[in-house]
C-alpha cells in the first residue's frame, strides 16, 4: 500500500499527461489471452479491485426489471451482479466471440440462468440492441478499448437513448496515468505474473486510457448530463453514476463480498482510503 500511495502521489503533483495511445490490436478475441485472464482474475488484487466495483454498480440497479453490461467479457462482474439481483433480467454484449464462449461456460457452471449474452459491438449499440430499454447500464473497464473519442461519445449516447426515464448508468475504467514510471510500476507489480499476452494487454489499456480531462468533456458532450464523477489520484480509476430520475427509491444495501479475511482487509483498506480522498463533482 505505502508503493501505491508513493507513485500515486507522484501522478498527483505532474501536471501534463502523456497522449493516448489506442489499442492497436486487442488480445481480447484470442481464446488463450481470454483464459489467462480468467486466471489473473482469481489473484488477490484483482479480487479486491472487482468487489470494489461490484458494490458501487449493485447501488444504482433495483431489485427488478432489467439491466444491459456493455463489453461484459467473460461475465465475471456481470455473474456476480446477476447473482446479487435474482429478480432482474440482465443482457451482457460483447464483440469477441472467444470472451462470450467462456462466459456462457462461466454463467453455466455458477448456475445463474437470468443474464443473456448478445455477440455485438459496444460502439454500435443501436444496431445490436434496437429500441429496447433498461433500468440500469453499467459499462465496467471498457471505455479503453475505443479506438477514438468520437466512438466513446457515441456509445455514452447509446448508452443514455438505453435507459428508461428513471434508469441509471454506471461507469467505471482507468485514467491514463501522466508519468511512465507509474504504469511501467503497475505493470511489473501486477501483471508480468500472469503471463506476456496478459502484460501486453493490461500495458495496451494503459496507454489507451482516457484521462480524467478528456473523460469529463465527453461526458459534457454526451446525453448523460448530470453524471456524477468520483475520483482520487491515489487510485487510477474513474468512478462515475448517472441517474435520470433526481429522486430514485434506494436500492437495499449490497452485501459484502465474499473474500478471504486478507483480502477482506485490503479491501476495507482500500474503501476507506477511497472514501477519505475521494473527490466527487456533477458534470
Amino acid at each position: 500500500m505505502l508503493e501505491e500511495l508513493y507513485y500515486f502521489t507522484r501522478e498527483r503533483l505532474t501536471a501534463a499527461h502523456r497522449p493516448r495511445v489506442a489499442h492497436a490490436n486487442p488480445l481480447i478475441f484470442d481464446r488463450a489471452f481470454c483464459e489467462q485472464y480468467i486466471a489473473a482474475s482469481r489473484l488477490s488484487d484483482f479480487r479486491i479491485i472487482q468487489a470494489f466495483v461490484l458494490q458501487r454498480a449493485l447501488a444504482g440497479i433495483p431489485a427488478h426489471g432489467e439491466a444491459l453490461d456493455v463489453a461484459c467479457g467473460p461475465a465475471l462482474l456481470l455473474g456476480e451482479l446477476a447473482r446479487r439481483r435474482p429478480g432482474v433480467r440482465f443482457t451482457g454484449v460483447e464483440i469477441s466471440r472467444a470472451m462470450l464462449l467462456l462466459a456462457k461456460e462461466h454463467l453455466g457452471r455458477e448456475r445463474i440462468d437470468n443474464v443473456e449474452l448478445i455477440e455485438g459491438d459496444m460502439t454500435d449499440l443501436p444496431k445490436v440492441l434496437g429500441e429496447r430499454k433498461f433500468d440500469a447500464v453499467t459499462w465496467t473497464f471498457g471505455l479503453n478499448y475505443c479506438p477514438t473519442p468520437e466512438a466513446a461519445l457515441a456509445t455514452l449516447d447509446a448508452m443514455a437513448a438505453l435507459l428508461k426515464p428513471a434508469g441509471s448508468c454506471f461507469v467505471v475504467d482507468l485514467a491514463r496515468f501522466k508519468r511512465d514510471e507509474t504504469w511501467r510500476w503497475l505493470a511489473e507489480k501486477h501483471d508480468r505474473a500472469h503471463g506476456e499476452s496478459f502484460l501486453k494487454e493490461t500495458t495496451d489499456s494503459y496507454l489507451a486510457a482516457f484521462s480524467l480531462a478528456e473523460f469529463t468533456q465527453l461526458l459534457q458532450r454526451s446525453r448523460l448530463s448530470g453524471m456524477l464523477s468520483e475520483w482520487s489520484y491515489l487510485f487510477p480509476m474513474l468512478l462515475l453514476a448517472h441517474q435520470q430520475q433526481a429522486v430514485r427509491a434506494s436500492p437495499p444495501a449490497p452485501e459484502h463480498p465474499l473474500l478471504p479475511w486478507r483480502e477482506r482487509m485490503k479491501y476495507a483498506a482500500l474503501q476507506a482510503i477511497f472514501r477519505w480522498t475521494a473527490v466527487r463533482s456533477p458534470l
